[in-house]
């Protein structure tokens, strides 16, 4: 019997399980935080992508162009998102590919980061899940024993953390096995439409269009997805 996957949400937010450690490094000078970077300390990582400093781009960069071609992996996503949190465009590419046309264990990864990313970018890729069409309700396939959830099943687990203070609550377990999460869909979809503007001024607020062959480039150059296949 296959296990089903259900969105037990367990990522956390305040950067892959150091949120005290990290709490206090991020308080600490420029140049704590440029040596834990260098040193490829996740807390480090997650602090200077959560500065909004864009001086921090280049040693993120190399850092994590060195990883890739060395096909390397430890660090890699949470230099990802950080270049993605400072608005790095190629990176912000490589994660909506992810979600869009990734594998199925691509895809539910890419979620999850989606989420912990969070700003407009996050609540506008979400948002294009919910319209109630087959490529969003049906599942996203399987991974051996494990079935994915549809992509609107996703992002209505993740919509909730990414705003923190919810105005809609994730569908329960009960209406996921149902089939019935359209409800909630619909809850959000007007929700969003009524507070777009200031969504939109959430950063990363980055709006790209990529087609599906630009993906196709993009994913076999993407070193975490190449991880995570």
């Amino acid at each position: 019997m296959r296990e089903i996957v259900t969105l037990i949400i367990l990522f956390s937010v305040c950067g892959f399980g150091y949120a005290q450690e990290k709490e206090m490094a991020c308080s600490m000078q420029k140049k704590v935080t440029l040596d834990g970077v260098e040193q490829g300390a996740d807390w480090a990582i997650v602090c200077a992508g959560e500065s909004g400093d864009e001086a921090y781009v280049p040693i993120l960069q190399d850092k994590y162009d060195k990883l890739m071609h060395s096909n390397g992996s430890g660090g890699l996503v949470a230099l990802q998102v950080a270049l993605v949190r400072l608005g790095v465009k190629q990176q912000v590419k490589e994660v909506v590919c992810e979600v869009l046309h990734g594998t199925p264990r691509v895809r539910y990864k890419a979620a999850l980061h989606l989420s912990d990313i969070g700003g407009w970018l996050a609540f506008n890729q979400f948002a294009s899940f919910l319209e109630d069409k087959p490529e969003n309700s049906k599942s996203i396939g399987s991974d051996g024993d494990l079935i994915y959830p549809s992509m609107q099943i996703i992002a209505l687990g993740h919509l909730s953390k990414v705003l923190g203070n919810s105005p809609v609550a994730s569908p329960s377990g009960l209406e996921v096995n149902m089939g019935k999460p359209s409800v909630k869909a619909v809850e959000w979809k007007e929700w969003i439409k009524a507070h777009q503007a200031e969504l939109k001024q959430l950063k990363p607020n980055d709006e790209v269009t990529v087609t599906a062959t630009e993906c196709r480039q993009i994913l076999q150059n993407d070193p975490v997805a190449r991880m995570q296949e």
